[in-house]
């Protein structure tokens, strides 16, 4: 259960308003800043070289510009988002929180829901679990709506602190989805498809929470912000290639949003899902949900993500 722990105390140490419960279940707080006073103090080992502290702007202010962060290549990081972000900030903050438009901009013909998989450990390595295969085991419903912690009968504590102890109790898995990226294991296919979906895959923008304790005060202190409800991100520019590439090093981290220049889709997976929620036209809808490695739903953007929204399946009483 490695990667899970490594991200819980990535979470704990970043503050993130999901320990304990979902963000998501609750309203966004009153602030979208509150994340970034929660970051972790810069590390010597991740202090860039003597090269790269001068503050490009002639102020001798001891902030690294973040135009200078090496550890953030290959992505180029915005210090101005205004214009590619603009399309779409509006409609998420208009959007009730809970559903998929505050997500996803309510502005695509369609909408995919994109299920992380839970893992089951075996002698030569695990093996990725999907949530039809679980659903069968425990006998609950399989449905549009449906959220893993309902799914296998297990109360949201329990699940967010990653407890199986009784193999096999609630399903042929071991450790649980992976929540707040999309997971290694299936990136590269996601990639394949978007790729294949819009008409400027050298030109994408991503997101990235800037709540995550590997994020320092640093890398923050001159990046474009895009501030929703609830939530603040660094902004990047890359080709669609460079999703496959993790944000940290010593763990996978996957970036929050995408989205190509031509505008043909927009992915999105908050901290606190294990699923992962795309806009997009027809024929890329049919291209995933036809993907045999990525199990998917289709949904639609007024459908909620929360654990609540799952009424078929409800969740264990205290």
């Amino acid at each position: 259960m490695l990667g899970f722990t490594t991200r819980l105390q990535s979470r704990l140490l970043a503050g993130s308003p999901g320990l304990g419960g979902r963000a998501v279940d609750r309203a966004p707080p009153d602030s979208a800043h509150h994340t970034i006073s929660r970051q972790v103090p810069q590390r010597g080992r991740d202090r860039d070289k003597a090269a790269r502290n001068r503050d490009h702007t002639g102020r001798a202010n001891g902030i690294i510009p973040l135009m200078a962060i090496s550890r953030f290549e290959p992505w180029e990081v915005l210090s101005n988002s205004a214009d590619v972000t603009e399309w779409f900030a509006p409609v998420l903050h208009e959007a009730p929180w809970g559903d998929i438009r505050a997500l996803v901009p309510d502005m695509y013909p369609q909408y995919v829901r994109l299920l992380h998989p839970a893992y089951q450990e075996q002698p030569g390595g695990k093996r990725m679990v999907q949530w039809q295969e679980i659903a069968a085991y425990t006998n609950h419903v399989f449905h549009p709506l449906v959220q893993f912690p309902n799914l296998v009968g297990l109360q949201l504590q329990q699940y967010e602190s990653g407890i199986n102890e009784n193999e096999g109790q609630y399903g042929p898995w071991t450790d649980p989805p992976e929540q707040g990226t999309l997971p290694p294991e299936i990136i590269g296919s996601v990639v394949d498809v978007l790729r294949g979906c819009t008409g400027t895959p050298d030109n994408c923008f991503f997101a990235l929470w800037s709540g995550w304790a590997d994020v320092r005060k640093l890398d923050i202190a001159k990046a474009a912000h895009l501030r929703l409800p609830g939530r603040d991100y660094i902004v990047f520019q890359g080709a669609i290639d460079t999703a496959k590439q993790s944000a940290f090093k010593w763990r996978f981290q996957a970036m929050n949003l995408w989205w190509p220049a031509d505008r043909n889709w927009f992915l999105a997976t908050d901290i606190d899902l294990e699923s992962t929620y795309i806009g997009i036209d027809d024929n890329g809808m049919e291209a995933l949900m036809a993907h045999d490695s990525l199990e998917t739903i289709a949904t639609d953007p007024n459908n909620g993500i929360t654990t609540s929204s799952d009424s078929v399946n409800p969740s264990p009483a205290p």
